[in-house]
């Protein structure tokens, strides 16, 4: 359960979280090295039947990086975070005390590049070694590989979308872990001046190359997904806003795409036919984990798929994206709604023509 509070003068606050924020900026580009640091040890206690700390210092020291004995010690708790098994003693120094692989993939590999680095640091995140440490790495090294100037010949390559407000992920971060009650400024698509919103953050949500604040909606009294893009301003807000709280991701999304969930939605069938050129993709990139194909209804030119899901604007975004080559079958509105956008399509065209 997650405790809402506001804490001190707002003013205070936020002249501190500004301070912050300046450092947190000077912070990002040690993070990136300290994962770099952390496979380099990886790499020396692979090799070796035991090193002492001096000469682990002494070998990042001839690669480049400014260590000392008790960053060593800090990187090798980090292995065992990650599930390394690291004896340690007086006169051997260091060792794997059994094999550790960071990951299959990356063996033999330099390790000297970001995206190798968040790739790794991405798989590791949906075991249950998952904490709060892998977190913000995963945040300082997705705001890096967002940077288009990255090297122009990875091994390992992200799409990279430019995305506004990137670099206030880990503030946002902090927002949740503190339990903070926040006032954000929000410009609402099609909205010319932007909205005061007061909200208590409880998740960063990764969706489509796009980054949402997940977040209680003090006035409308729901969960809401705020894009970080649009949000203008944010600072600590003066509503003494107390309780727990019962947000549980995983069931808060099961039902639904993307990050759009609303209040009064309910989960149906949705059932629909795709042409063979298009169905491989959908059937090897599903849509939703709830996805089906229904072999029996296969024929030489199309698959048949169904989703139990709430639809919501990103079903529908799927749906459009494959215009062309899909039918739905099931419910009956959806079938309606779908014609109904496909006329609204073809009247704008007319009227380009």
């Amino acid at each position: 359960m997650q405790k809402w509070c506001y804490f001190g003068d707002v003013e205070n606050l936020n002249y501190i979280y500004g301070v912050v924020d300046k450092n947190e900026m000077a912070k990002k580009s040690d993070s990136v090295l300290r994962i770099k640091r952390i496979f380099e040890i990886h790499k020396i206690l692979r090799k070796s039947d035991g090193v002492s700390a001096i000469e682990i210092v002494e070998m990042l020291e001839s690669l480049g990086f400014d260590t000392n004995e008790r960053m060593v010690a800090s990187d090798i708790a980090d292995l065992r975070l990650l599930g390394a098994v690291v004896s340690a003693n007086r006169h051997r120094g260091y060792w794997y005390a059994k094999p550790f692989s960071m990951l299959n993939a990356l063996e033999g590999v330099d390790i000297g590049e970001t995206n190798e680095i968040l790739a790794f640091v991405r798989q590791k995140s949906h075991d249950e070694l998952y904490n709060r440490n892998i977190a913000k790495l995963l945040i300082n090294l997705e705001q890096e590989v967002r940077s288009l100037d990255l090297e122009e010949n990875p091994i390992i390559q992200f799409e990279k979308v430019e995305l506004r407000n990137i670099e206030k992920l880990d503030k946002y971060y902090r927002y949740i872990a503190e339990k903070r009650v926040i006032d954000i400024s929000y410009r609402y698509f099609g909205s010319i001046d932007s909205t005061k919103i007061t909200i208590v953050p409880v998740l960063l949500r990764e969706y489509n190359n796009r980054w949402a604040l997940i977040a209680y909606d003090y006035n409308k009294q729901v969960y809401q997904n705020f894009a970080i893009d649009r949000i203008e301003k944010e600072e600590f807000s003066s509503q003494n806003l107390q309780g727990e709280s019962t947000f549980d991701a995983h069931s808060h999304f099961t039902n639904v795409i993307g990050n759009s969930v609303t209040k009064d939605g309910s989960k149906e069938k949705i059932k629909f036919k795709v042409k063979k050129k298009r169905a491989y993709y959908v059937d090897s990139k599903k849509w939703h984990h709830s996805q089906t194909n229904h072999l029996e209804l296969e024929d030489s030119t199309s698959m048949t798929f169904s989703l139990q899901v709430i639809p919501n604007p990103e079903l529908w975004a799927k749906i459009m994206e494959h215009i062309e080559d899909i039918e739905i079958l099931e419910p009956a509105w959806m079938v309606d709604e779908f014609r109904d956008r496909i006329r609204k399509v073809w009247e704008r065209l007319g009227e380009l023509c």
